[in-house]
Formats: structure tokens, sequence, C-alpha cells
């Protein structure tokens, strides 16, 4: 029987799933977690503590939201994770036309938010209009562009208002971080409460930014607008 290979995006997914997998398996058993897999996994627990109990290098799954984890090495960090190898032409074609138009970018977290909005809320074209005139956008200098893990379904999210930005598209043969560096490249960012959010915010440099994030960003309530 023949057996067609999977392709990028399903291998993604499987990967993503079984890196899910591992964190939740260190949510439960994290000494275990370490001494078998090698890894210091978690889903929702806070490592900053448990880092400072490590003795040798470790693999980390984590969503280390915190510049707690690495205050004393942010810039290094930053160029590791922003020098790219071997860069898409989905992301030469779209670093070219970011240094032309000077973006101002919005990010849109979707996916398995839409059925957890106890947990995340939901964010509505309302606060990101908000969010643009807390960054200083202005129309008539800086195109808007929308990053988006669902961009077709973004576009109804946001609706009128936001007919005219740049729905940046998700090809499989570019890699999410490409998108993410995208991101971080920009001056003025409007972000949900998300990890991706958070890392492209962190990868670019706030002192030299406008970044606005909705507040608080977690809660049984969700964010408030």
């Amino acid at each position: 029987i023949y057996r067609s290979p999977q392709n990028s995006a399903t291998r993604n997914q499987n990967f993503a799933r079984l890196l899910q997998l591992e964190r939740m398996v260190g949510d439960a058993f994290g000494t275990v977690a370490l001494k078998i897999l090698g890894s210091v996994a978690s889903e929702s627990r806070d490592l900053r503590r448990y880092f400072s109990t490590l003795k040798k290098p470790a693999r980390i799954n984590s969503y280390c939201g915190h510049p707690d984890f690495f205050s004393s090495n942010e810039s290094d960090l930053r160029k590791q994770i922003s020098a790219l190898s071997n860069p898409s032409e989905f992301f030469l074609k779209n670093q070219a036309r970011l240094d032309a138009e000077k973006p101002t970018g919005i990010h849109l977290r979707l996916g398995d938010y839409k059925n957890f909005e106890n947990v995340y809320g939901k964010l509505t074209s309302k606060y990101f209009e908000k969010g643009l005139v807390e960054s200083s956008h202005d129309d008539t200098n800086h195109e808007l562009w929308v990053f988006s893990d669902e961009p077709e379904k973004a576009k109804e999210v946001l609706g009128w208002r936001f007919r005219h930005a740049y729905y940046v598209p998700n090809y499989p043969s570019a890699r999410p971080l490409e998108s993410m560096i995208l991101l971080s490249k920009m001056r003025r960012k409007v972000l949900s409460n998300s990890t991706f959010s958070w890392w492209a915010a962190f990868l670019g440099y706030p002192e030299e930014e406008s970044t606005v994030f909705p507040r608080p960003m977690f809660g049984k309530d969700g964010p408030i607008e």
C-alpha cells in the first residue's frame, strides 16, 4: 500500500501535539519528565523558581513568557532567535515590503482560543481600534499588517475598519517563526494575549516602540478592553 508522505503543515501539527503532551506530563510529573525525557516541560506551571534548581543543561519545553527566565542574556537571546537560517521566499519578500512601508502590526490569536473565551476572553475590532490610537498609528503614513493563525477568519472579526489591511498569509512553506520575526520588526504593535504576541514584543526593542497588550491578559472574564 502506497502511503503519501505527510506535508510540512501536518508534520508541524503533529509535532506541536507531541510538545503539548510533554508539557502536560511536565505539569503533573515535573521531576519524572526531567529524568526520563531530559526536559523541563510545563503547560501552566510557573517555572521561574524551578529554573534556579537546575544543575545541568536541559531542554526547555515551556512558554517562558517572562523576562525573569533570561534576564542575564536578553540581548544574546534576541540575536539567536532572530538570526534565521535559510529564510523562505515568503520571509524575504515580506521583509523587503516591511522595510519600505514601515507598517503597524496587529496580531489576532484565534484557533483554539475561540473555544475557551471564558479563559482567554474575546478580542474584538473595538480593542484593536483603541490600540491603534494608543500606538500612535497614522492611516495616512503607515500600512496595517494583520497576523493571525486564521487570516480569513480574522477578516470577519476585524470587519470594515480593517478592510484595507494586509492580512499576512500562512504559507505551508513558511515557518511561524518567520511571521513572529516580521511582527517583531514593527515599531507599532497592537497584540493579543498570546505567547506568539509576547515573544514578538520581546524580540523587538521596547524602548524604541509603541506596543499595546490587553489588560488583564487572562482571567475567568478574559481581557478587559
